[in-house]
């Protein structure tokens, strides 16, 4: 895992290959590590370690996109405070950390709270 510019300066051989080489491991590893890239560039993806998380860089600030669960190889997207987990084949749907709807495969769902049906979005 490394982070660097991936920019290749003015060098002899031998060290631009090194430089492309730590660039293209850069790149192969989403930029990650514990801290966020330095220079970021707008739509770059960096995978914090420490936190499992992948994140995308909108040109202002470091947005969480996911997480990963290595120790039951799954990544679970969020989408602000929503984060969808997979158990088997059901999905289920937690806000603030606290599951509020379950879809299972066989499409029964259960929900916390009220349920508005026919409603408009």
């Amino acid at each position: 895992m490394s982070q660097n510019s991936l920019t290749i300066g003015n060098v002899s051989a031998s060290a631009a290959r090194t430089a492309i080489n730590n660039a293209f491991d850069t790149l192969k590893t989403l930029h990650s590590g514990t801290t966020a890239p330095s220079s970021p560039s707008a739509y770059m993806l960096w995978f914090e370690t420490d936190t499992t998380q992948l994140k995308i860089y909108d040109g202002a600030q470091w947005i969480v996109i996911g997480e990963m669960d290595a120790a039951n190889n799954t990544f679970h997207p969020i989408i602000g405070n929503w984060k969808l987990d997979l158990s088997g084949n059901d999905l289920t749907f937690n806000y603030n950390g606290t599951a509020k709807m379950k879809l299972t495969s066989g499409g029964a769902l259960t929900c916390v709270g009220d349920i508005t049906a026919f409603g408009t979005i």
